[in-house]
């Protein structure tokens, strides 16, 4: 049967009946299930009377009466009756706990809001310290009057400079509310009360009983205020403490699909534009046509063979070095990758390369025993650097920009280096060919021979870098390991082997995740990249002169690009193009690889 004016408009019902809530459907999930994250969905998108006539007609209800009235009560800011139902959602200890502790940290951090210092205080003792142990010694009764004095005598905000316990928050660890304790999953230990960045403990919480405004609360609190977005996120919060399904995470279908379109596109990365946005209706499918397959220009300025070459992180010059000596910049704004400038830089063959994180400088180190710092624009030497007694393998910044590393694998030595000159720190010992820094700064890894090592960084406290090398960590290859290369999140890592093969490995969890097959490798130092959208490809160059192209994730071979009349030792994908990547090769010359020109009729 249809309802009214269903057919009128062409519109058809099934026969069969809308089914038991509990019905499994084909594709295996309940029923009812499905129904609440539609329900759940149509409201976050405003249709409140469609999400009520699905409501009344399926007869599943998108929260449990006990949940929607609680998280209605948040909302609302109804904190007495938050708290009252939180024993109706019959949550185990210490997660109960955990809920209440939230709920009236958000109550409290409302009452310091609006100037109720009594209020707020009042929340802390009766509220907020009985769930937390051991007990913190607050301020006395009559605790809210001394603050008040100290603040001017108006009994709401402080202005004095009153410390409490002897302990200031630290504004450097806190963020926003969703940022908070419970957001990391953890809920090991009665202890841990969730909330860390907002204020764990009763202790740090009673510190912004001392801030002079609302405008410091927020800065130190890292907490948008009630009216802003904290309510909403302090559900998310709570979340990691409910079930989700007690309490379904806000905008659970959205964020479904969200994570079926990134699947797709990292397992079939489409080489499209950045600013074309998924298709609901259709699957993300991979793009042979968007692949770069032509070799649109010949850059002829090397009189030697080219070892390396490296986009600038924006894309817009191109360096290449080669063996005897000699840096070429490209403009790679111009359509014809017009020379920027010649640079004699060395008297020995170059062996790396590398853009500062602004591009304004770049890095280059060599056979002669020196690194040597361009500044990039005009292409002339800022500085020298001499530390190194055998030639110079590897050189990369740091994510400052204001420091850098070397090595040298004949001189079994590491330097951390600072733009003037200093040689801040040495690592002695392994044979390190090549090095690469995690974008955050807080790891390089280093190969030596079949082993790659990773070590650790830290900042002291006037923020100078140092190199941990008494926590290194290591792992082994199969065979001997030329070069490696970071994916733009550092999470992954490209190893050139000796085995004719590039592997790459889980940075984390040092585990092999894929395998790439197909080019020669075998005296020379072959270099690979990360490329595509995403990440989603892997190139190497070969020694049978040919450029290499393979699926990241399923590690099919996608092309071969013939071109070279030499080994081609190195690549770099444009960080301005998901089309577009250089290769350098022994045959003296630089090829920037894109799509063909698009055919007329």
């Amino acid at each position: 049967a249809s309802r009214p004016g269903q057919e009128a408009r062409g519109m058809s019902v099934p026969e069969s009946s809308n089914g038991s809530p509990t019905e499994l459907l084909a594709s295996g999930f309940r029923r009812a299930d499905v129904v609440r994250l539609v329900t759940q969905c149509l409201h976050s998108l405003g249709y409140e009377r469609a999400a009520s006539e699905l409501v009344d007609e399926s007869g599943v209800q998108c929260w449990p009466e006990p949940v929607s009235r609680f998280r209605a009560a948040l909302l609302h800011g109804e904190w007495g009756a938050a708290d009252a139902l939180i024993t109706n959602l019959h949550l185990p200890d210490p997660a109960s706990r955990r809920v209440r502790f939230l709920v009236h940290r958000q109550h409290y951090l409302e009452r310091l809001e609006a100037h109720d210092a009594a209020g707020a205080l009042a929340c802390l003792r009766e509220r907020l310290a009985p769930l937390e142990q051991p007990h913190f010694a607050l301020p006395p009764p009559d605790g809210c009057a001394a603050i008040a004095a100290a603040g001017g005598g108006d009994g709401k905000s402080g202005n004095g400079g009153v410390t409490v316990a002897g302990r200031e928050a630290a504004p450097s660890a806190m963020t926003r509310c969703g940022a908070g304790g419970g957001g990391s999953g953890d809920r090991s230990g009665d202890g841990d009360l969730g909330g860390a960045r907002l204020g764990g403990s009763v202790q740090e919480l009673s510190t912004y009983l001392l801030c002079r405004s609302v405008e410091e609360l927020k800065a130190r609190s890292g907490w948008d205020g009630g009216g802003g977005a904290s309510r909403r996120l302090l559900l998310d919060e709570l979340q990691e403490h409910i079930p989700p399904s007690l309490l379904l995470p806000e905008n659970r279908l959205e964020t479904l699909l969200q994570q079926a379109v990134r699947w797709q596109t990292l397992h079939a990365p489409p080489l499209t534009p950045d600013d074309v946005s998924p298709s609901l209706f259709e699957d993300v499918s991979f793009r042979h046509d968007g692949l770069p397959r032509e070799a649109s220009l010949v850059l002829e300025g090397h009189a030697d063979e080219v070892w390396c070459v490296a986009f600038s992180h924006s894309g817009a010059a191109l360096a290449s070095a080669s063996r005897d000596g000699a840096i070429v910049l490209w403009e790679a704004t111009n359509p014809q990758f017009a020379r920027r400038a010649l640079i004699p830089a060395h008297s020995g063959a170059i062996a790396s390369v590398a853009w500062s994180p602004d591009d304004t400088l770049l890095l280059s180190c060599a056979a002669d025993r020196t690194v040597k710092l361009w500044n990039a624009p005009a292409g002339d030497c800022a500085a020298t650097f001499r530390e190194h007694t055998e030639a110079v393998t590897a050189v990369v910044w740091l994510p400052s920009g204001a420091h850098f590393l070397s090595s040298s694998s004949a001189g079994k030595r590491v330097i951390l280096w600072d733009l003037g000159g200093n040689a801040l720190q040495s690592w002695h010992g392994p044979r390190v060919t090549d090095l690469a820094v995690a974008a955050d700064g807080a790891r390089l890894l280093a190969v030596s021979g079949c082993t790659v090592r990773s070590c650790p960084l830290t900042a002291g406290s006037d923020g100078t870098p140092r190199m941990v090398t008494e926590d290194v960590h290591s792992w082994d290859e199969t065979d001997a390991i030329s070069s490696l290369a970071l994916s733009r999140d550092s999470r992954a890592v490209l190893l050139n082997v000796g085995s004719q093969e590039v592997h790459a490995w889980d940075v984390d969890g040092q585990r092999r995740l894929g395998s790439y097959s197909g080019h020669r490798q075998g005296r020379f130092v072959i270099r690979s990249a990360f490329g595509g959208k995403h990440d989603g490809l892997v190139l190497s160059g070969s020694e049978d002169t040919q450029v290499y192209v393979w699926h990241r994730h399923s590690g099919a071979l996608l092309r071969k690009l013939p071109g070279h009349s030499c080994a081609v030792n190195s690549v770099s994908w444009s960080p301005a193009s998901p089309h577009l990547f250089a290769s350098a090769s022994d045959d003296h010359t630089v090829r920037i690889w894109g799509l063909p020109p698009p055919s007329v009729s």
